[in-house]
């Protein structure tokens, strides 16, 4: 990467855009009920969240929310979405272990002026969610960043779905 294409990605990182909005199935959503059309949390999981990892590289693959009235679990990849509920905890992470991170690779659609533009997902955390225009693979392609925040906004979804 030279110079300039450092500054460019720096540059557009430091004025990522935000796009906000509600997540048909995130966690969130699920946390309070009643609540669709709520805009998502932009705060870090919930502390009643347990994190799951990777056994053999300690790799985050997303985390386990304990139902407070019984000892079951729904399950929250990273992108903030619930992605089974009521599960026991082998169940729970054994999901986790199986679903783990190849969905952050696949094509990835986000709402921009009223069109949906390809994306590609370049970091996930549970602070935001950073996606990229311009995913053709050309190197002197251009593109843009743009912050999301967390859990993963309706206005980011698979490609295809």
């Amino acid at each position: 990467m030279s110079a300039n294409e450092i500054e460019q990605t720096a540059a557009a990182s430091a004025g990522a855009s935000d796009v906000s909005g509600s997540g048909a199935d995130t966690a969130d959503d699920a946390a309070a009920p009643g609540s669709a059309g709520a805009a998502p949390s932009t705060a870090v999981p919930a502390a009643d969240w347990i994190e799951h990892r990777r056994g053999v590289d300690g790799e985050r693959l997303g985390w386990m929310r304990m139902h407070a009235s019984d000892d079951r679990f729904d399950v929250i990849d990273l992108l903030g979405r619930v992605i089974a509920r009521d599960l026991d905890w082998l169940d729970a992470e054994e999901l986790l272990d199986e679903t783990g991170i190849a969905y952050l690779a696949h094509p990835y659609e986000l709402r921009l002026d009223g069109r949906w533009v390809r994306v590609g997902i370049v970091e996930v955390s549970p602070d935001r969610i950073l996606v990229k225009t311009g995913v053709t693979g050309a190197i002197d392609e251009p593109y843009e960043l743009h912050a999301l925040g967390f859990p993963m906004p309706a206005g980011l979804r698979e490609l295809g779905r």
